[in-house]
């Protein structure tokens, strides 16, 4: 009998070992994001030419077709950004950055870009 107690607690506790991965994944996920927003940001205020080179290079990813080169220059831009950011977070963003999918790719730099963007325009008075 007590086997079938340790049996059912091991099938009740391992889907809620799953999830609180998950949940520290997408929280980790999040921190990184906001954390190369803000480098992206930095990176505006030194080029604000830089920005504006980022949010054409997007508009352009946004029709397709798009030249490779432009999403590997983003991709450049965007590994700039993540230069001394820990290992983990690091990871997180390049994973995202790469993944398998070509539409997911654009998305998610979009993402990326529309959100340090759209940051910085609010912190920058006069624009």
């Amino acid at each position: 009998m007590e086997i079938l107690w340790i049996l059912l607690l091991a099938g009740l506790t391992a889907p809620v070992i799953a999830i609180l991965k998950t949940l520290t994944d997408i929280r980790d996920q999040q921190q990184a994001e906001k954390e190369v927003e803000k480098r992206l940001i930095e990176l505006f205020e030194r080029d604000n030419k830089l920005r504006k080179k980022l949010e054409a290079i997007v508009r352009g990813l946004a029709t397709a077709p798009f030249p490779h080169e432009r999403l590997a220059e983003a991709h450049k831009i965007i590994n700039d950004a993540l230069r001394g950011l820990d290992k983990q977070s690091r990871k997180a963003i390049l994973d995202a950055l790469y993944q398998p999918s070509e539409r997911g790719r654009i998305n998610y730099i979009s993402k990326l870009v529309s959100g340090a963007s759209e940051k910085h325009l609010a912190a920058t008075p006069g624009r």
